[in-house]
């Protein structure tokens, strides 16, 4: 919890003063009970008096103890939503759950895993990736499982800015793309876990070729990452704690996507406008003759 009035708590637990210092210690190890204290109670744990505790709140920044207990109680409520939200049993659902809880639980992880991919980004790394796109000749994305559908999801969104880019969920077609990459080209890699066997060894095959490797996936301690140029999380954890358990973070991912995608957009906009265009004509008149069939359809 490293906000000020507990970096203030840790400075006066060593002050020469000796009611700040056991004041200080006091809440330090005892914050988890905050709820339940009193003035009084404080006053009379601690051995100081009623005025000593007062002026000791003011002196932390705080109008007194019911702003300090406010401020205290929120910091609690945050980190433990924060830790419960990637414990094994936060998706854990039995049939006697409402669709009230069962839709609140999926909100509340979705928003939260969004978040955390949000925070996992920065821009140095977005600027870098950007750079390594303006140098590749071919991108080619690969993912298995649900991270295809991100891998394909990618892949969709930037075809359309750099038309040297592939796509592929099949592991062979991977391994062999991977290895006829050449120096400076991408290997774009999906992987929650960052422990698919063929994900790792498709990256080690384009890396021997001078390829660069981005990668996202769930966590930033993984053989994957170990492999990689540059490596997004889609959460702030660093290791791989809920391996077995069956968080598909693709929301996040998307969210990732997206970021990239847009900024590279805005960075090379005359000629992704220009191919942004050549797609859109290309398919139009496919749906211009789907809504024309469908209202001939109602006509008849």
């Amino acid at each position: 919890m490293k906000n000020i009035y507990f970096l203030k708590l840790n400075k006066l637990k060593d002050s020469s003063n000796t009611a700040q210092s056991t004041l200080a210690r006091y809440f330090i190890n005892n914050l988890s009970l905050v709820n339940s204290m009193t003035i009084d109670t404080i006053a009379e744990n601690t051995n100081t008096s009623y005025s000593t505790v007062c002026r000791f709140f003011k002196g932390i920044g705080f109008s007194g103890f019911k702003e300090f207990k406010k401020t205290v109680l929120s910091e609690l409520d945050k980190a433990a939503s924060e830790n419960n939200i990637f414990s094994e049993d936060f998706l854990s659902f039995s049939e006697f759950d409402s669709v009230e809880t069962i839709g609140k639980r999926i909100r509340d992880f979705t928003i939260d895993v969004i978040d955390n991919g949000y925070k996992s980004i920065s821009k140095d790394k977005i600027k870098h990736i950007h750079e390594c796109f303006n140098k590749a000749e071919h991108i080619h994305f690969f993912g298995l499982g649900t991270s295809s559908v991100s891998a394909q999801y990618a892949y969709i969104k930037f075809f359309r800015l750099k038309s040297g880019c592939s796509f592929s969920s099949d592991i062979v077609v991977s391994k062999m793309t991977a290895s006829l990459l050449r120096k400076n080209d991408i290997l774009f890699l999906f992987s929650s876990s960052g422990r698919t066997k063929p994900i790792i060894e498709a990256a080690k095959l384009a890396k021997e070729q001078g390829a660069k490797i981005i990668t996202i996936s769930d966590f930033g301690n993984s053989p994957l990452h170990n492999v990689s140029h540059i490596n997004i999380c889609t959460t702030i954890r660093d290791i791989n704690k809920y391996l077995d358990s069956d968080f598909p973070l693709i929301q996040s991912q998307i969210v990732i996507i997206d970021i990239l995608h847009k900024y590279i957009f805005l960075k090379s906009k005359s000629k992704a406008e220009e191919n942004f265009d050549k797609t859109v004509t290309a398919v139009r008149k496919d749906k211009l003759d789907n809504e024309q069939e469908r209202l001939g359809e109602n006509c008849d």
